[in-house]
């Protein structure tokens, strides 16, 4: 999105699944992402690994903002960030 290309911000995403967890750094812009604990987040997504890889591939910005209203993702941290 063209449109956040300005936007300075690391986020803590955590994937969840079959009992597994995995979390990822994620720097904006860029993204640049990397796998691991990130100590600077200002904002955390949580996330099934499932639902996040069918809308990584197919989901649409509605798709994402369906998910988040019906609280499958769910985003901690900074109040301002989250909006």
């Amino acid at each position: 999105m063209p449109a956040l290309d300005k936007l300075k911000l690391v986020a803590r995403l955590e994937l969840r699944g079959r009992g597994d967890v995995q979390v990822f750094r994620i720097r904006t812009p860029g993204p640049q992402i990397s796998k691991g604990e990130p100590e600077d987040a200002r904002v955390g997504l949580s996330i099934q690994r499932s639902l996040f890889n069918e809308l990584a591939t197919e989901g649409t910005l509605k798709d994402w903002r369906e998910a988040f209203d019906h609280g499958d993702i769910k985003v901690t941290g900074d109040r301002r960030m989250q909006r």
